[in-house]
């Protein structure tokens, strides 16, 4: 029989890190602060321990989710080593419409957990939307940042822009 420890459960779900308090709507998703800010360029999360780009960079997460499945499993591992770049992107956990919904869901809280324990760990985030069809919406969308109705995301030409919910 499996228990939980087998599978590193207990090193990011621990009851320090659920916070009522800091979580909204009804599944209990994490809230993140609203950050304003526009990062001069982006590294993929695989490249922080090896970049030869500046600390004024973002961290992205637009990879295969195995290749930052480490951050999740250990995060006390790499929150030193991200709090040395501008911004940190918040993981971009792969939400697909053939997915069951409660998948969506767990891949919607993680991305939100992490980004939040960054936040308490002083690194400046930048929440990345991910949804899969419209009905992801309500836990997708729902409240992202406590202070603000409205996203911003990073284009390609690093020009703000808006996305309402």
């Amino acid at each position: 029989m499996t228990n939980y420890t087998d599978h590193h459960y207990d090193t990011i779900y621990k009851p320090s890190n659920f916070r009522p308090w800091s979580c909204d709507g009804e599944y209990q998703i994490p809230t993140l602060k609203t950050e304003y800010h526009i990062p001069h360029s982006l590294i993929s999360f695989d490249d922080i321990k090896n970049s030869r780009q500046s600390l004024d960079s973002g961290v992205h997460f637009y990879i295969d989710d195995h290749r930052f499945k480490r951050l999740w499993r250990n995060p006390d591992r790499y929150l030193e080593m991200l709090k040395k770049f501008d911004c940190v992107l918040t993981p971009n956990f792969s939400l697909f419409s053939d997915m069951p919904v409660a998948m969506k869901i767990w891949n919607t809280y993680r991305s939100r957990l992490i980004g939040q324990m960054m936040q308490d760990h002083g690194i400046r985030v930048i929440p990345s939307v991910t949804w899969a069809e419209p009905e992801s919406y309500q836990y997708c969308f729902f409240r992202y940042c406590k202070t603000r109705s409205n996203k911003h995301r990073v284009g390609r030409n690093h020009e703000k822009k808006s996305e309402y919910s």
